[in-house]
Formats: structure tokens, C-alpha cells, sequence
């Protein structure tokens, strides 16, 4: 009685458009996977093992670890000096920035640019975080870009800084800026 229409396959990229760019900017693991899969280039074996570090599964779940590992750096403040420098380390391990040879400066600032892309897409559509006065209304954008700016500053370069590895993350404060300066072009920030 019904029949069932077959879906096409998305076009996920448009004539024009570059392979790395749109990986790059691509928030949604899924859809990376699926770009990679049509379209890889010449580094896609390396992207493929760097995409299996960065997202694992628990209980289920898919785990976006370097998320999770810019997470870590934010709570860094509340814990003790010892357990800042320990925990500092495992962002390290976890954003693979103590595997730069292993997969190349270029994959890697790539991933780890496209991780500070989706968290910036995060912040943008997430109510609660544009929220002010109790939920009763939302803020502007630049205050959004202001906001995001401040978080990114203190977590990932002057917490790393204080620890003395300012070195050690600096591909991912360079990717966290090339990001930022993308995601909110103009914006205004302290």
C-alpha cells in the first residue's frame, strides 16, 4: 500500500567547495565521517586514526574526547596545584598533542580547530548559555563572541601558562584562535 521512498545520499559537498575547508567547519561527526569517506584526501588514513582518538564510545554514547579535554582545562582553577598540573597533562594526552608526529601539525591543528568550531557552534545555539537575567532574555552576538573570547582565553592560554606549558598547547591555542577568529569574524572582544 505504501511505499517507502528511497533516500539519496546527501550532497555534502557542492561544486567549489574544498574537502579540508569543509571538514575543517563541520560540526557534526557523523557527517565528517561521512566527508571523509567521499572525499578524503591524500592524509585521510591519519584523519581516520585522529577521529577514532577523538571520539570513543560510552555506554553508547559517543564521546567527543577533545571536548571533554577543553572541559577539563576549564575546571582546572577549582582544583588543587597538584592535581591542576596532573590533569593539564591528560588535556595534553587527550587532544593528541603529544602525537604532533605522529599524525602532522596540519591534521592535527585541523582536528583540533574543527573541536573549538563545534564548541563555538554549541555556544551559539545553546539557550542557556546566551541566557541572562534568570532566562528572560537572550544575548547579542558580540556579547556571545565576548563571552566564548574570556572562557577560551583563561582555559586555554592562561591556565597552560600558569602551569608553565604554554608550549606544550601551543598548536591548540593557535587553533582555538584561528576558530574563534572564523566562527565570529569582527567580533569585538577585551
Amino acid at each position: 500500500m505504501f511505499e517507502r521512498k528511497k533516500k539519496s545520499a546527501p550532497v555534502l559537498l557542492h561544486e567549489g567547495e574544498d574537502f579540508a575547508e569543509a571538514f575543517r567547519t563541520e560540526p557534526d561527526p557523523k557527517t565528517r565521517r561521512l566527508l571523509l569517506e567521499e572525499y578524503g584526501d591524500e592524509k585521510a588514513e591519519l584523519r581516520r586514526q585522529l577521529l577514532g582518538h577523538r571520539y570513543s564510545r560510552v555506554k553508547g554514547q559517543e564521546v567527543d574526547n577533545f571536548l571533554r579535554a577543553y572541559l577539563m582545562l576549564r575546571t582546572l582553577d577549582a582544583r588543587s596545584s597538584h592535581m591542576q598540573k596532573a590533569e593539564a597533562q591528560e588535556a595534553l594526552t587527550a587532544f593528541c598533542l603529544d602525537q604532533v608526529d605522529t599524525f602532522g601539525e596540519d591534521v592535527l591543528f585541523d582536528e583540533l580547530y574543527n573541536a573549538f568550531w563545534r564548541y563555538y557552534c554549541l555556544c551559539d545555539n545553546d539557550r542557556t548559555y546566551n541566557a541572562v537575567a534568570f532566562g528572560l532574555g537572550q544575548i547579542n552576538e558580540n556579547a556571545r563572541a565576548q563571552k566564548v573570547a574570556k572562557e577560551i582565553r583563561t582555559a586555554v592560554f592562561d591556565t597552560p601558562k600558569r602551569l608553565g606549558l604554554s608550549d606544550a598547547f601551543a598548536l591548540l591555542q593557535d587553533a582555538a584562535e584561528a576558530a574563534f577568529q572564523d566562527h565570529y569574524p569582527g567580533a569585538v572582544t577585551d
